[in-house]
């Protein structure tokens, strides 16, 4: 078609791979090559035009670019060592661009010269402090390196910003470091060995330095999200930010991004002309404002828009960015550039304009199939139930970022969401694996969103077994492995906790039959009691003694309704008397009056009861609800613990039987992902 042409590294039958590496060790890396050859691939976005003004002359912030893997990080951070490294090949790049976007602000970017570049993708990990860096590449460094381990006593663990500064006074320099962030997370960090804290404090040294003295350091680092430490240093300085945004105008993002795309496809597509495309795709665009019965007035932008994205139609982009790049996780630009030009050597040739009808997920010749198995990473089996059960891409795209990202902490929604699902192929397993635990023993399995118990009713062989069977799954099918720490086989009389209740089994009084026992667990028992006192604090003392009452009262019952499900109320008798006893010294301190005061002027009694009282407002003691089961409605029992009945816990074993066993595992971040 109008003699479009591939670029070399796409006309094999197999692709050699479209991530632009910033360096390698055959020397072919972008930073490698002759800035000539690497800007012949380049197109000039936006983000890029700003990040080569801001390591341009006069300047004095730091420059962090930001985005997930796939955007083109290390091809920006790439064009920006050229930019200095080759001033002269850079000139000659922008000026040819300016004439042919018509755009003379874009010849006219001021270029730094006459500073040593030193680049380096840290990813790699081949230097585990920075200065290392630093010293290594700069002709001053040896010098340097001696004279700081050379202090003695006085050598500090990080070198100083002196130190620093004469090293740059010898020979100025630009400092790139590309997966910064991977570096950084990838560090030690103990009191033996405090690297992180070491790196943590020479990259707000370099960061000054570049900020206080532009003529000596250009400072460029790339992370994946601005949220994490490795950025907050330099985030300090306000530096130049590159997230791919292009200043927050959409209709510059996909103007930048399609042509971006283009551009890295084929070698020749910016001098087509445009009346010769407008003319190929004239029948398409006539039949797609009939079919679709686009207005007059929106036909001109429609027409920009097949001519700016051809030899692909606008909707065929839209469907891959929207949908396919989106449910399967994909590595954004980089992935699209796989896609369509795969697309285009299977059906380019025979069409004039590749649309959606072209596209297939099943197309062998396309490659779209293997990158659709490869592009979840190492979240492919998460991310595949996910699909299985949730329809909405964006969803699904939100949690593939929320994935790599890391972000998501133990125990909250986002997690015990996906933990749910993740888990319910462990419910389904157990449905239907009981045959031969029918024959040795019993068992209940009860799971929550992220942590799972197993009553067995049985010998501790078979307990033992069980455990392995439920951890050979979760390892072969999910990817999971139980963590040793948190994953126990014991009796029943020991205990266990689950979702707040501590459960075990125990004689009650005065019989040998054995019962089980459920009441809130210490810890939440303990979280009660800092809350009790956080509401009693000497610094709470400005309210009125009915307003605090209330709020206690609030707080007891609250949590007393967290519990339906207790067979013993100990627990509740004991937060009772520590209410009390907490609103006591809240009086003494309120009204600053001694005891037989505070008593005279709050205290209440009638029978076997006592509370405080102000007003109509008293103390509601949770120990002096009505004896009844919250269960069943039934009369509970007067003291200790009860038979056990079937409930929201099932068919629990409570005979005699000494082989009774729990197995008790957590997931959400204790389930670790199998390498």
């Amino acid at each position: 078609m109008l003699s479009l042409t591939l670029r070399e590294e796409f006309r094999g039958r197999r692709l050699r791979g479209t991530a632009i590496e910033f360096s390698n060790d055959s020397h072919t890396g972008a930073t490698q090559i002759v800035a000539q050859q690497f800007l012949e691939i380049t197109y000039p976005t936006h983000d890029l035009l700003k990040g080569i003004e801001a390591v341009g002359p006069h300047q004095g912030r730091p420059v962090v670019v930001i985005g997930e893997r796939g955007l083109g990080k290390s091809h920006l951070m790439a064009v920006l060592y050229h930019a200095v490294h080759d001033a002269l090949s850079t000139r000659a790049w922008l000026q040819s661009w300016a004439a042919t976007l018509g755009d003379a602000t874009i010849g006219n970017i001021a270029l730094r010269s006459g500073m040593l570049v030193v680049g380096e993708s840290l990813h790699r990990q081949r230097h585990k402090f920075l200065w290392d860096l630093l010293f290594e590449r700069h002709p001053h460094g040896a010098y340097m390196r001696g004279k700081w381990e050379g202090l003695g006593a006085a050598k500090t663990d990080v070198p100083s910003d002196k130190i620093i500064i004469e090293l740059l006074e010898h020979t100025p320099t630009m400092l790139l470091l590309d997966e910064f962030q991977t570096w950084y997370d990838g560090l030690t960090n103990t009191k033996q060995y405090p690297w992180k804290n070491w790196a943590f404090n020479f990259i707000q040294i370099l960061s000054e330095i570049a900020q206080e003295r532009p003529d000596l350091l250009v400072l460029v680092v790339s992370v994946r999200n601005g949220s994490s430490d490795a950025y907050q240093q330099i985030h300090r300085v306000n530096p130049v930010v590159i997230d791919f945004k292009a200043g927050g105008n959409a209709e510059r993002i996909q103007l930048d991004r399609r042509r971006m795309i283009l551009h890295r496809l084929f070698d020749n597509r910016m001098q087509i002309a445009t009346s010769a495309i407008e003319a190929l795709v004239a029948r398409h665009t006539a039949e797609y404002f009939r079919l679709l019965d686009v207005p007059p007035a929106e036909q001109d932008r429609k027409r920009r828009e097949f001519i700016e994205s051809w030899p692909f139609a606008p909707h065929l982009l839209r469907l891959l960015e929207e949908q396919v790049l989106i449910a399967t996780d994909a590595q954004e630009t980089r992935d699209m550039i796989r896609i369509l030009a795969n697309l285009y050597k299977s059906r380019g040739k025979a069409v004039p304009l590749l649309t959606a009808a072209d596209f297939s997920l099943d197309d062998d010749a396309a490659g779209i199939g293997a990158l659709l198995d490869s592009v979840s990473n190492e979240h492919q089996t998460l991310l595949r139930l996910l699909r299985r059960r949730i329809r909405d891409a964006r969803l699904l795209r939100l949690s593939g970022q929320l994935l790599r990202a890391g972000v998501m902490a133990e125990g909250g929604g986002i997690a015990m969401l996906l933990a749910n699902i993740y888990l319910h192929e462990l419910d389904t397993w157990f449905q239907h694996e009981q045959r031969w635990w029918q024959q040795q023993g019993h068992a209940r399995y009860v799971r929550t969103a992220d942590s799972f118990v197993v009553i067995w009713s049985g010998t501790r062989s078979g307990a033992t077994r069980l455990q392995a069977e439920v951890a050979t799954f979760l390892q072969e099918q999910l990817g999971l492995e139980l963590p040793a720490d948190r994953v126990h086989i014991r009796p029943l009389a020991r205990g266990f906790d689950l979702l707040g209740y501590r459960v075990r089994r125990c004689a009650g009084r005065g019989t040998s039959a054995q019962n089980l026992i459920i009441r809130p667990s210490s810890k939440s028992v303990m979280q009660l009691k800092v809350r009790i006192r956080a509401l009693t604090g000497r610094d709470t003392t400005r309210g009125g003694v009915e307003e605090k009452i209330s709020a206690m009262n609030r707080l007891l019952q609250n949590w007393a309704s967290s519990y339906p499900e207790v067979t013993s109320r100990s627990s509740f008798k004991a937060m009772g008397r520590y209410a009390f006893k907490r609103m006591a010294i809240w009086l003494r301190k309120k009204s600053r009056q001694r005891v037989r005061a505070v008593y005279r002027a709050y205290y209440r009694k009638s029978g076997a009861y006592r509370t405080w009282a102000a007003g109509d407002v008293a103390l509601q003691m949770i120990a002096n609800a009505p004896e009844t089961d919250r269960r069943t409605g039934e009369p509970d029992a007067p003291k200790g613990a009860r038979p056990v009945r079937r409930g929201a816990w099932g068919d629990v074993p409570t005979g005699n039987a000494p082989g009774a066993y729990s197995t008790l595992g957590y997931w959400a971040g204790t389930l670790r992902e199998h390498a």
